[in-house]
């Protein structure tokens, strides 16, 4: 390759994936009538990166080595989950409020009142899927990074009749990097709002809000996982990472989701794609 072919690619945004997939046994990821639950098989979660100068390891901070750059974690054991909606981030992003309620009645999506309650901290297992995640160098290429934001989320299903609307729909991917925190919907869109019982949609706090950026020349609108002065990389020939928690739950105040749709069943799976800038280029 030569010397100008590498300039061009080193000045290129570098993104990266990560694929959290979910097999779900039933669509009803809505408040529950009685103790109806909803089991979600997680198959696996994997990582790649899609180029040599910037890499993800799953579990463990990057290191100094030039194996390739895919990783693949091992399988997620299976577990049950309850539908929630995180309501608050602390501000040093280490601590969260999550919420769950009943519903109405097995027929609608409709909050029962009176039956919200906070999710105490010993149960948060039951509630959610995480994983972590170390983006970074591992030193080889000796490249620099700024401005790490999530570019891209999708999801996927299949085997669900109607196509699985409902499962995606309710569907939220929650990423925290440091002190930064966001929450996005099947379709990449920011979420920051929930619906509580009164069926007033409120803000969540503790959000890292969209800001610009230079980037390239170019102005970039985006909810930054890193502050503007942080660098990934050393030039040393050091491994360089910062640690990127995934989290997966299910938003029971989603219309059509309810106890009744016991008969959908299949797989729902997410892909979050990072995008990280060459920290020498303005």
């Amino acid at each position: 390759m030569s010397v100008k072919s590498l300039k061009k690619q080193l000045a290129a945004a570098i993104a990266m994936t990560v694929v959290a997939a979910i097999a779900l046994s039933s669509s009803t990821y809505a408040w529950f009538v009685s103790n109806n639950t909803v089991e979600a098989t997680t198959s696996s979660i994997s990582a790649q990166s899609n180029a040599p100068f910037l890499v993800i390891k799953a579990g463990a901070a990057v290191e100094t080595t030039t194996t390739d750059t895919a990783v693949t974690t091992t399988p997620v054991a299976d577990k049950v989950l309850f539908p929630v909606q995180m309501i608050t981030a602390s501000d040093d992003a280490t601590t969260f409020t999550w919420q769950s309620a009943y519903a109405a009645a097995k027929g609608a999506s409709t909050e029962k009142a009176s039956t919200r309650f906070t999710v105490d901290s010993a149960d948060y297992a039951k509630y959610y899927l995480m994983e972590s995640f170390y983006v970074g160098t591992n030193g080889t290429t000796k490249g620099q990074f700024k401005n790490l934001r999530v570019s891209g989320v999708s999801t996927t299903a299949a085997g669900i009749s109607g196509g699985g609307t409902d499962l995606q729909n309710a569907l939220r991917i929650m990423v925290v990097c440091g002190q930064e925190v966001v929450i996005y919907d099947k379709d990449g869109t920011l979420i920051t709002q929930y619906v509580p019982q009164s069926g007033t949609a409120t803000n969540i706090t503790g959000l890292t809000a969209k800001s610009d950026r230079t980037v390239a020349g170019a102005t970039v609108n985006a909810a930054f996982l890193t502050t503007t002065d942080k660098v990934i990389g050393k030039t040393d020939g050091t491994a360089d990472s910062v640690k990127v928690d995934v989290y997966l739950y299910y938003d029971g105040a989603q219309t059509d989701i309810y106890t009744d749709n016991l008969n959908d069943l299949g797989k729902v799976s997410a892909t979050v794609t990072f995008t990280a800038d060459d920290a020498s280029v303005s």
